[in-house]
């Protein structure tokens, strides 16, 4: 029985310490601040559970009491004998220890209540996806579709003994070619 005593005190520990966990996962999951103030509350109640009993019973161990230790048994046994005339006459027989059970349901209900809720987050990505590319190639000039044909006098100006480039800027500047960012038109 006292086993189960045991279990059910470090339950609550537990308990927090499984939100703790899961409100750092959701943290990093989704990157959301709220987690943050959720993974304090279970932080600070992991550490008033765990580690600040043995710290107070130090600190009270280290205090001189304000009785001595032998006035002290003297009281303990007078309220034990005084307790147990005061039953007799009465009739009644001596009373059984009562012994309190704190169950963490909030808390429980709580972490289960985290784990739902960051559980339906969507992932926050820290850095871009980063998608690889051709680099971009400069594109050739597009002929027109319009069926234009060259003047005779056009025809004079670029003469067989221009270069390739100059013909090319004659029939640009006069319509024939034109540049198109996005392909053929």
């Amino acid at each position: 029985m006292n086993i189960i005593f045991e279990a059910i005190h470090w339950l609550s520990p537990i308990v927090h310490a499984i939100g703790l966990g899961i409100a750092l996962w959701a943290y990093r999951k989704c990157q959301k601040k709220g987690y943050i103030v959720v993974a304090a509350y279970f932080a600070l109640a992991v550490f008033s559970l765990v580690i600040m009993p043995p710290i107070n019973h130090a600190i009270s161990a280290q205090r001189k009491p304000d009785v001595s230790e032998e006035t002290e048994k003297k009281l303990r046994a007078a309220l034990h004998e005084t307790t147990d005339r005061i039953l007799a006459e009465a009739g009644q027989p001596a009373m059984a220890a009562q012994q309190n059970i704190n169950f963490p349901l909030g808390p429980i209900l709580l972490v289960i209540g985290l784990w739902l809720v960051a559980k339906k987050e969507k992932r926050h990505r820290t850095k871009p996806r980063m998608r690889l590319r051709e680099p971009r190639r400069a594109r050739p000039p597009q002929r027109i579709k319009a069926d234009v044909r060259l003047k005779e006098n056009d025809e004079k100006a670029c003469s067989s003994s221009d270069s390739i480039d100059s013909r090319y800027f004659h029939r640009l500047a006069i319509g024939l070619y034109k540049t198109s960012p996005k392909g053929r038109t």
